[in-house]
């Protein structure tokens, strides 16, 4: 059962933007749903504003309308008539140095939403085909900022925005781990795994897990603060072995990417453990511990 959603945009003589837009199921003639979205972009963005407002119009019938929540990702489909989102949700591209097809910086930003939590959806370039909407449902948007689904992290009490880049890594290294040397193609991995990875993200953050603060080695912290211009926030994930780097940014919460929590991680300030009736060194037990499992 695939529910397809078609949009389309266009400008306005005011300066304002229309998207039209239906959704009908199983790809049937007649639109389970269809209307007009009027969106007032008032954002700084000067460039592909009439692309920018489509995005905006879509992330509101999904995330505020509610099209599909009955559903599963896997079974969208979103047909745009802006090629440049199509571009910037490139699979193969964002599979292979995260990073989609459009040279677009604005639209690739404003379609994280899609790169995220609708990565497995279906995404289509299509004409409008239907007549002229009578009536349908009417909204008026007045956009302030690009499109976001944020997650609620409970240990840091706010809302917490999901990055492609933090996706990619998770999937990379922790959910469908490939070696160091690889972990920067992850071509072979099913669209599916992005809608796991979210849920498993949902669940990590939003409940009492086993999430703790870290705290970072002298040398390492400013190998990171220089990297990511920030002075971020480090959640070590015990259950998953995994350690997730986010940045605070005007009261907004970011995760910018997942570590492995492993003997190779020698970022993590780890206390010396007990090892038979002596206290070593985390990464000497860790070494033991590892040789014997292989002999």
């Amino acid at each position: 059962m695939i529910d397809t959603l078609q949009v389309s945009t266009s400008t306005n003589s005011d300066g304002s933007f229309g998207t039209k837009w239906q959704w009908s199921r199983d790809n049937t003639n007649g639109a389970l749903h269809r209307g007009n979205i009027t969106t007032v972009l008032n954002v700084p963005d000067k460039l592909d504003r009439e692309i920018l407002a489509e995005l905006s119009a879509i992330h509101y019938l999904l995330e505020k309308r509610r099209l599909g929540a009955d559903n599963s990702i896997g079974h969208l489909k979103v047909r745009f008539s802006c090629g440049a989102i199509k571009k910037a949700l490139a699979k193969g591209a964002l599979k292979k140095g995260d990073i989609g097809k459009t040279d677009k910086a604005s639209v690739a930003s404003w379609a994280d939403f899609l790169a995220t939590k609708y990565f497995e959806a279906q995404f289509e370039i299509s004409k409008w085909v239907e007549p002229e909407l009578e009536q349908g449902e009417q909204y008026e948007l007045t956009v302030y900022q690009k499109p976001t689904v944020p997650i609620f992290a409970k240990i840091l009490e706010g809302d917490l925005l999901i990055t492609r880049h933090s996706m990619y890594r998770l999937i990379g290294r922790i959910l469908s781990p490939h070696s160091r040397d690889c972990e920067d193609d992850i071509s072979d991995v099913p669209d599916a795994r992005w809608t796991v990875a979210w849920k498993r993200l949902e669940k990590i953050f939003t409940s009492d897990s086993h999430l703790k603060r870290a705290e970072i080695v002298d040398a390492a912290w400013k190998h990171i603060v220089a990297k990511y211009k920030c002075e971020p926030i480090f959640l070590s994930d015990s259950a998953n072995k995994a350690v997730f780097v986010v940045k605070m940014d005007r009261g907004l919460y970011t995760l910018l990417t997942v570590l492995r929590d492993d003997i190779y991680n020698t970022s993590l300030k780890r206390p010396p453990v007990l090892f038979g009736d002596k206290l070593v060194n985390w990464h000497t037990a860790e070494a033991i511990k590892a040789r014997k499992n292989n002999v």
